[in-house]
C-alpha cells in the first residue's frame, strides 16, 4: 500500500476520534503506523502509534492499550530508541500481567530482552528471556520456547559464553526440528555456524551454514539466505576454498539485487573483490570495486571511504605488477 493510503488512514483516525469512536480511531492509527513502518518512515510510524495509544486509553480498552504500546515500543526499538522502547514495553507488560494474558506476557518479555540486548545489558536481557521461557513452559508453547532459546543463545554469544550459547542454539534447533519448522531450523543452524566460525571451527561452520542456506532456499526467505551465503563465503575464504567462497558471495549479491537491496549487495560484491585481490586477480577485483563504489555513492553508504582505499591499494598492486613485467 502507498504512503497516500497511510495518510488516508490517519485522516480516518482523526475523523473517528472527533465522532466519539476512539476504538475505531485507534484501529486506523495502528494501520497507518504499520504502513509507515513498512516504508521505513519510523518517526511517522511512532507518531501514529502514539495516537493509537491515546485513542485506546480514551476507549477504556486495556488490552488494546497494551497492544498499541507494544507497537510503539517496536517502532522505537527499530529506531534504536532503547529507553523509549523500554518504557513502552514495560507499561505493556504491566497491563498484560494485570489482564492475566500469559501469551502476551511472554512475548513482551522477549521484546524487553531484545531492548536490553540492544543497550548492551546482556544480563538484564537474559533475565527477561528466562522469565519468558518459564511462562512459555506453563503454556507448553514449544514454538515460542524455541524462539526464546535462540534469543538466549544470542545474548550468551555476545557475552563470550560460547559453549553455553551453542547449547541454547541446539535447544532451539531440536525444538524446531521436532515441530518441522524449516525456517526456525535454518536460523538455529545459521547461528550455530556463525558461532563455530568465531571459534575457528571452520569445517563445522561451513557445514552448518551450507545446510542453513539450503533450508532457507526451500523456505523462500531470500534475505536470510543471502545473509547466510555471505557468512558461508567468509568461512570458505578463511579455509582457502576461494572458488566456493566466490560462488557463495555471487549468489548472495544476486539475491540482494533481485530484492532491490543494493546496499546489502555491496557487502557481497566487496567480499568477492577481496577474494580476487588475494588470488592476484587485480583487474577483476577493481571491476567489482567500481560497481561497489558506484552503489556507495548512489546510496550514501558509510563504507565509501574504505572502498575507495581498497580500490587505490589494488590499483597500486596492478601497476606494480605491470611495471615488473616491463
Amino acid at each position: 500500500m502507498s504512503l497516500e493510503a497511510a495518510r488516508g488512514l490517519e485522516a480516518e483516525a482523526a475523523a473517528r476520534a472527533a465522532a466519539g469512536r476512539p476504538a475505531e480511531a485507534a484501529e486506523a492509527a495502528l494501520a497507518a503506523a504499520a504502513l509507515y513502518q513498512e516504508a521505513g518512515l519510523l518517526t511517522r510510524a511512532a507518531e501514529a502509534a502514539s495516537r493509537a495509544v491515546l485513542h485506546q486509553e480514551a476507549a477504556g480498552d486495556r488490552a488494546g492499550t497494551a497492544l498499541a504500546l507494544s507497537r510503539l515500543g517496536q517502532v522505537y526499538f527499530l529506531e534504536g530508541g532503547w529507553d523509549r522502547a523500554l518504557t513502552c514495553y514495560s507499561e505493556a507488560l504491566a497491563r498484560f500481567e494485570a489482564l492475566e494474558d500469559p501469551g502476551a506476557v511472554a512475548s513482551t518479555l522477549d521484546s524487553l530482552g531484545g531492548v536490553y540486548q540492544g543497550k548492551g545489558q546482556y544480563e538484564a536481557a537474559l533475565e527477561q528471556f528466562r522469565r519468558s521461557l518459564a511462562v512459555k513452559g506453563t503454556l507448553q508453547d514449544r514454538a515460542g520456547t524455541a524462539l526464546t532459546w535462540n534469543n538466549i543463545g544470542g545474548a550468551l554469544a555476545r557475552m563470550g559464553q560460547v559453549e553455553e550459547a551453542a547449547q541454547a542454539f541446539r535447544n532451539s534447533l531440536n525444538l524446531h526440528r521436532e515441530a518441522r519448522n524449516r525456517l526456525g531450523e535454518a536460523v538455529a543452524l545459521g547461528n550455530l555456524g556463525m558461532l563455530a566460525h568465531q571459534a575457528g571451527r571452520l569445517g563445522e561452520a561451513e557445514e552448518r551454514l551450507a545446510e542453513s542456506a539450503g533450508l532457507l532456499d526451500e523456505a523462500g526467505d531470500s534475505l536470510l539466505r543471502a545473509t547466510t551465503l555471505n557468512s558461508l563465503g567468509l568461512t570458505r575464504r578463511r579455509q582457502g576454498k576461494f572458488a566456493g567462497a566466490l560462488e557463495a558471495f555471487r549468489l548472495a549479491a544476486e539475491l540482494m539485487r533481485a530484492r532491490g537491496d543494493h546496499l546489502r549487495a555491496t557487502v557481497a560484491l566487496f567480499n568477492m573483490a577481496m577474494v580476487h585481490e588475494e588470488l592476484g586477480n587485480y583487474r577483476e577485483a577493481l571491476r567489482l570495486l567500481e560497481d561497489v563504489i558506484a552503489l556507495d555513492r548512489r546510496s550514501g553508504h558509510p563504507d565509501l571511504k574504505r572502498d575507495l582505499e581498497a580500490f587505490g591499494r589494488i590499483r597500486e598492486k596492478l601497476d606494480a605488477e605491470r611495471d615488473a613485467r616491463q
